[in-house]
């Protein structure tokens, strides 16, 4: 059975790390905390006689959904052409042949396919840079992008959830 935001009635939530003594207290009365994928709403989710694992290999807070969407960036650096290889509610990774010094704030230009729709963030910084790669995490959007972003997510999560059935 799906957990859905408090906030937004969405159905993509995922569970998130439990931070503090108080939030594992808290599990003990199977309250966990979750993060929804939509509006970023952070919540405790009551989930009867369910344990969950410790795990480490994935603590991001929100899921990645694949991608291949073409994008724009630039910095005071330089500017340049790349493709958004995945792209969750917060960051992305974008593969590009130019190549950014980690912790460099870039303006980032995603353009979505068959639409004139583009999601301009102002403010993205990158958090890990690789020769293949950049990871970029959104820090702040223009006007209502991060809503037309939102609106991506919940048609990507949703067509993701119904091909996993």
């Amino acid at each position: 059975m799906a957990t859905h935001c408090p906030k937004c009635i969405n159905p993509f939530t995922r569970r998130v790390r439990r931070k503090g003594g108080w939030e594992f207290l808290l599990s003990y009365l199977y309250l966990y905390p979750h993060r929804c994928q939509i509006c970023s709403h952070q919540f405790r989710a009551f989930k009867p006689f369910k344990r969950y694992l410790r795990r480490s290999i994935d603590r991001r807070q929100y899921e990645r959904i694949e991608t291949d969407l073409p994008a724009h960036f630039s910095c005071p650096e330089q500017q340049g052409e790349g493709r958004v290889i995945d792209l969750s509610i917060a960051g992305c990774r974008l593969k590009s042949d130019a190549h950014l010094k980690e912790e460099t704030i870039l303006t980032l230009q995603i353009q979505i396919p068959g639409e004139e729709v583009t999601i301009s963030v102002e403010g993205a910084l990158v958090t890990i840079s690789k020769p293949e790669f950049m990871g970029l995490q959104f820090l702040k959007f223009s006007d209502n992008h991060q809503s037309k972003l939102s609106k991506l997510m919940l048609t990507k999560l949703a067509v993701v959830n119904i091909s996993n059935i």
